[in-house]
């Protein structure tokens, strides 16, 4: 790019004169050229020996031929408005031509960088394909940026530019422009043998096996390099193209430039290689033009030099490896795109001038990245496929945009970052971080995605302007904050790495998960730091292997949805407060280690208990000495009407200060069930069932490290629904020592329908709310089954009994069809405790579940919670040997679980391994054995081994007396 700084005009015109003799004119054979020599001013249609035509837009004030400048004459484009003019060549006849350059020199004065002059071609009448451009800017512009290389019948030029800047500047339009519009044949030369790039001898233009054409290459020429051949480059080397087949190689004799012209491509086929042989100082010099650099091979050099005005575009399946440096100066822009299997550059990627365009779509990798002092306006971008490991990253206070769509390793430092450039990681983008330095520019929340710390060490946190998307750090050390954490999406820390908020400290806000595997014994160090879940989804808060997470504040305040102890324990040091949304500790347990009162605050969030099983999710606040009333704010939603708090107003404090409470609450179905681990019913005194006059909620409150317990005053809250019709509410407690509820305290009081009142309460366990003057006794003080072979045991006991007349054990598969399995007469009444036995002897394959009903002498059925068993339907083979101890003269065997008939060897040894009976035994029908065994000599007394079947392999060690 030149920029224009002297006003005067007379200067300005001899310098655009001056500046235009140096676009290069090569001597080659012209197809057909417009120079706009000769011509009028005003031309808008040329019929002479080179046609052309234009369509201009309506209102233009200039598009058309001019002389701008003394000497020199133009295509010029001057206030075109919104509307884009053409102009066309005719379609000019290549077919006798190998390969065509086209090239158009491109024209800006003081122009917007909305307009713009475009060049493209069509081939054979196909679509038009762009091949150049220049965008206007402050300043004059002149360049061959327009170049290409084709090969076909027929070819078209069509030029297509709008230009909207008003005005002059020192007297001269402000204006785009075009000249030198040409179509010249190009010279291809093939190896012919191995040999250096100088040598006359070396090159043939009929093919590989031609005679030597006596030339070298230059910028008129492409090289074509295969049938196994070396050419050396032995000095400065020129070319329009390189062709290197499969087996061809191209190779650096020293640290020469091979300098690319015309827009040349070079194309490496599968084993084709262009080597730099050590010779790190090598270089590939790209002028002003587009290239196409296609690499299914090898391409090393020591440098890529791309200069003013080129753009580059690499692809390919093959490698480029740079051994020193990529310097990109390309300029105003200009477009470098990366889309090669690999490309690496050992030392720096540089940008040496403003605004050029770095794309990477595949694999670069790069030591260091580097931004000469005062360069401003370069934009790389990574795209989605892009992955870019690069060490170093020195701006030198130059302005710079990282657009980050892929993923970036980045291993060094950030350096003299400015105000003006932008490091953005993007929708779906990850950047692994393991350097240092200060980065003021980071932007990470743009849709999901990942910032990752990952260095084998410490590192101090950036701090984004609107947080991070998802924040990772992992590797190891301590990870410590620059400033106030905001996390939109998930924290994770893992590896052996610590997130230290920092002495000062700064807070954590977080709207994702929070996630933590680090295998460091403390790997959040809270001090005395907040952390605030303010996420409208879901928010996990897992810590593994660890299993618990400590924070010395934590706050709650979620517009929608809840925070969830997903796989963690939670503690808070100092205060939890509950803004707004829920803490669902899904059987998890969060623990308060601050005892004060206050301990817990409340706007309108709260904290949802409600596992059904254990282990129960609970609050264990450790209130230890202190006195006063302690809330625990459970909720079921954030509706009000769903909120329940627990009450535990301590009277007279317990002791130690080490002491704490833990409650848990869950809502159940209008049957009560499942019903709290130890209580098995909510019967009456006649035990009949009463579920209808319970409220649908238990609670579960106790005590722990006390010596002298607390005595408090402590509030029930149910929602409306729980209580329904029910009046009348008492609380009442589950006694686990005479396994029945004990009679409600005195005094108890409603302060609301939902909720009751209990003074004077210092022994705890299980709790319900009972009414319409329903009191609830116990009498069942376990139901199980067990499998034993192909057997069923069913077993319970009662602890008392009321008018029991008799229990029924029955089976089933889906809780709607049940069979009896057997009934046993009840004890009447009585408050000794009972043991009852039932065996079913037919079990059903698969799950199946076993309930028990017990019926009074009035009729009256009570159910008892059912109990699974899982049954896979194979018989198991078990041998039995009675009486033992023996008499020595008979023995009964049976063994079960054998097919009918089913024939077997049975012998008895003495511990000397000696054989003193043989036998044989087969299954009957129901298949088993029974069998009653006679001695004729007496056994005599001492240890016995019966065996029964080497296949069978059934022992049983026996003593005779």
């Amino acid at each position: 790019m030149q920029r224009l700084g002297i006003r005067s005009s007379f200067i300005q015109a001899a310098f655009i004169s001056t500046a235009l003799s140096f676009i290069p004119f090569f001597g080659l054979s012209q197809v057909w050229q417009e120079t706009f020599n000769g011509l009028a001013n005003g031309t808008t249609v040329d019929n002479g020996a080179t046609k052309w035509t234009t369509t201009a837009p309506p209102g233009a004030a200039i598009f058309s031929k001019q002389t701008p400048a003394a000497g020199y004459e133009l295509f010029m484009i001057n206030d075109t408005g919104p509307t884009e003019g053409v102009w066309s060549s005719e379609v000019v006849n290549i077919s006798a031509a190998t390969e065509i350059a086209v090239e158009v020199t491109l024209y800006s004065y003081f122009t917007f960088s909305t307009d713009y002059v475009r060049c493209y071609y069509k081939l054979n009448s196909g679509p038009e394909i762009q091949f150049g451009e220049l965008l206007g800017s402050n300043g004059l512009q002149i360049a061959s940026a327009a170049s290409a290389i084709v090969s076909g019948s027929t070819l078209q030029v069509i030029i297509r530019t709008r230009e909207t800047t008003a005005g002059t500047n020192s007297g001269y339009p402000r204006a785009l422009g075009f000249d030198d519009v040409s179509m010249s044949s190009l010279r291809i030369l093939y190896s012919r043998q191995t040999g250096n790039w100088t040598d006359p001898n070396t090159w043939s233009i009929t093919g590989f096996g031609g005679a030597t054409c006596s030339c070298t290459p230059d910028e008129d020429s492409r090289v074509i390099i295969g049938n196994a051949r070396t050419v050396t480059i032995n000095a400065a080397a020129n070319t329009a193209g390189i062709n290197v087949q499969n087996t061809g190689i191209l190779r650096y004799g020293s640290n020469y430039v091979l300098t690319m012209e015309r827009g040349g491509t070079i194309n490496i086929s599968a084993g084709g290689i262009i080597s730099m042989n050590t010779y790190t100082g090598s270089s590939i010099l790209y002028g002003a033009y587009a290239y196409s650099v296609v690499v299914n091979g090898t391409l090393s050099t020591g440098v890529i030099n791309a200069s003013p005005g080129s753009n580059i575009s690499f692809s390919g399946n093959g490698s480029v490896v740079l051994g020193d440096d990529f310097r990109i100066s390309s300029g105003s822009g200009r477009t470098i795109t990366l889309d090669v299997g690999g490309f690496t550059v050992t030392d720096q990627l540089n940008f040496i001038t403003a605004n050029t365009a770095l794309i990477n779509k595949r694999t670069l990798t790069a030591g260091s990245m580097v931004v000469n002092a005062g360069i401003n306006g370069n934009q790389f971008t990574n795209v989605s496929t892009g992955i870019i490991n690069i060490g170093a990253i020195t701006l030198n206070n130059g302005d710079f945009t990282l657009d980050n769509n892929g993923t970036i390793t980045q291993t060094g430092n950030f350096n003299t970052v400015d105000a003006g450039s932008f490091f953005n990681n993007l929708n779906s983008s990850t950047w692994n971080f393991s350097g240092g330095g200060t980065n003021g520019r980071l932007f990470c929340n743009v849709g999901t995605n990942l910032f990752n710390y990952n260095a084998a060490g410490a590192q101090t946190l950036f701090v984004p302007t609107g947080g991070y998307s998802n924040l990772t750090l992992s590797g190891s050390g301590l990870k410590t904050l620059g400033g106030a954490l905001d996390v939109n999406g998930n924290l994770i820390i893992t590896g052996t790495a610590q997130l230290d908020v920092s002495a000062t400290p700064f807070a954590v806000t977080l709207a994702g998960n929070w996630s933590v595997t680090s295998s460091n014994t403390d790997p959040f160090v809270q001090r005395t730091g907040s952390v605030t879940f303010d996420g409208t989804l879901a928010q996990l808060i897992s810590t593994a292997p660890l299993g618990t997470e400590s924070f010395y504040n934590l706050i709650i305040n979620k517009a929608s949805l809840n925070a969830q102890l997903s796989a963690s324990d939670v503690v808070v040091a100092n205060i939890l407060t509950l803004t707004a949304g829920g803490l669902d500790l899904i059987g998890r347990t969060l623990t308060i280690s601050n005892g004060a009162t206050t301990a817990i605050g409340r706007t309108s969030g709260f904290i949802k208990s409600e596992s059904t099983t254990a282990p129960y999710g609970q609050v264990r606040w450790t209130i230890g000495t202190t006195p006063g009333s302690h809330i625990f704010p459970f909720g079921k939603t954030s509706a009000a009407a769903d909120y329940i708090p627990f009450t535990f107003n301590i009277t007279t404090a317990g002791a130690p200060a080490a002491g704490s409470v833990s409650v848990m609450t869950y809502a159940t179905p209008a049957n009560n069930m499942p019903y709290p681990t130890g209580v098995s019913n909510v019967n009456n005194a006649a035990g009949v069932d009463k579920s209808a006059s319970v409220a649908d909620r238990f609670w579960f409150i106790t005590l722990n490290s006390y010596i002298t317990n607390p005595i408090a005053t402590v509030t029930f809250v149910a929602t409306s629904g729980e209580v329904g019709t029910i009046s009348a509410l008492k609380a009442q407690r589950w006694n686990s020592v005479s396994s029945k509820w004990d009679v409600p305290l005195a005094s108890q009081t409603n302060p609301t329908l939902y909720s009751v009142t209990v003074p004077a309460v210092n022994t705890f366990s299980p709790w319900a709310l009972s009414g319409n003057n329903v009191i609830l006794p116990i009498d069942l003080l376990y139901f199980k089954a067990s499998l034993n072979i192909d057997e069923v045991e069913i077993d319970w006991s009662s602890a008392q009994e009321l008018n029991s007349s008799f229990y029924t054990v029955e089976k089933t598969t889906d809780f709607e069809h049940f069979q009896e399995v057997g009934r046993l007469e009840g004890a009447g009444t009585t408050k000794e405790s009972h043991v009852y036995h039932a065996v079913d002897t037919n079990p059903i394959v698969g799950k199946s579940y076993y309930r028990l009903k017990q019926t009074d002498f009035d009729g009256a059925v009570t159910y008892f919670k059912p109990v699974m068993i899982d049954y896979d339907g194979l018989q198991q083979k078990k041998l039995e040997v009675y009486p033992v101890p023996g008499n020595g003269s008979e023995l009964t065997i049976e063994i079960k679980g054998v097919a009918p008939n089913e024939r077997f060897h049975l012998i008895i040894l003495n511990m000397q391994g000696q054989q003193v009976y043989e036998h044989y035994v087969a299954g009957n029908d129901g298949g088993k054995i029974v069998q009653k065994l006679f001695f004729a000599n007496r056994l005599q007394s001492g240890v016995y081994l019966v065996k029964v079947g080497s296949f069978l392999s059934l022992n049983k060690r026996i003593v005779v007396e």
